[in-house]
C-alpha cells in the first residue's frame, strides 16, 4: 500500500476520534493472495474509504464516550472529546480513552454514530509529513 494512503487513512481516523495523530498507531495487513486482487490505484483509495475509515473512528469516540459516560454515571451527552480525552464538565471529570479502551472487547457500543461536519475538522486537510519511508 502506498504510503500516503496509509497516512490518509490515518488522519481520518483519528480526526473523526478526536485522537492525536502522533498517538495513533494503525497496523496494516499484508496483502493476501487468498483475499483475492488488492491494490491502491491512485488516490482512489482515499475516496473509496472515506466514509468507512471517518466511520471507524466516530466509532471508537462514541464508544470511548459511552464508557466514559458510564463510568461517570452521568449521560454521554453530556460528555465532550478532545485530543483522546473524554470530558465531563459539569463534574470536571475526564478520563483518557487509553485508559477506557484496554482491548476490542470493550467496544461494544451499539448507538448511533455521528461523524464531524468538515466544518469541525482540525486535522484533515491540514500538512503532516509523513513518518514511513
Amino acid at each position: 500500500m502506498g504510503q500516503d494512503v496509509v497516512t490518509s487513512f490515518s488522519m481520518m481516523v483519528a480526526e473523526e476520534m478526536d485522537f492525536p495523530l502522533n498517538r495513533l498507531l494503525i497496523e496494516y495487513a499484508d496483502a493476501n493472495s487468498a483475499l483475492g486482487q488488492q491494490m491502491t490505484v491512485g488516490s482512489s483509495s482515499v475516496s473509496l474509504w472515506w466514509n468507512r475509515m471517518r466511520e471507524v473512528g466516530a466509532y471508537i469516540r462514541a464508544s470511548a464516550v459511552a464508557l466514559a459516560a458510564s463510568q461517570f454515571s452521568v449521560p454521554a451527552e453530556e460528555c465532550s472529546t478532545k485530543n483522546g480525552v473524554v470530558y465531563h464538565v459539569g463534574s470536571q471529570r475526564q478520563v483518557e480513552y487509553l485508559d477506557l479502551i484496554q482491548d476490542v472487547s470493550s467496544l461494544l457500543y451499539d448507538g448511533p454514530i455521528t461523524l464531524k461536519a468538515n466544518s469541525e475538522f482540525d486535522l484533515i486537510g491540514c500538512e503532516v509529513a509523513s513518518e514511513l519511508v
